[in-house]
């Protein structure tokens, strides 16, 4: 439903509403679906944690590539080497880039991206 008429229709429906009836809690409905719909969490920065690191250039960049395919967000830092995802992302990411033989190069950039 187009976000106008929702509204168009709440209003209508608010206006057939007794005035004595027409106390309401704190926050309204529209109120509440513009606080709980609106995009604030776009500008939230995703907790990223390393994919990879210690990458060659042939390996970082296949692998932005796969990650660019799949629509993943990522970071990367000042040399290149390293690639950051989103934390929640980085298992499943490591074994989908595995199954296609990435990263290629000599250390593979995990070891020292793990956690100890």
């Amino acid at each position: 439903m187009d976000p106008l008429q929702f509204l168009s229709n709440l209003a209508r429906t608010f206006s057939t509403v007794a005035p004595g009836e027409k106390d309401v809690p704190h926050r309204s409905g529209a109120d509440h679906l513009y606080r709980h719909r609106r995009p604030d969490h776009a500008f939230e920065r995703a907790d990223y944690r390393v994919l990879f690191a210690n990458l060659s250039s042939e390996d970082a960049g296949s692998i932005v590539d796969k990650l660019k395919e799949k629509k993943i967000p990522y970071e990367l830092n000042g040399t290149g080497d390293t690639i950051s995802v989103p934390s929640e992302m980085v298992a499943e990411m490591r074994l989908e880039l595995a199954a296609t033989g990435l990263p290629r190069g000599v250390g593979s950039g995990l070891k020292s991206s793990i956690r100890r």
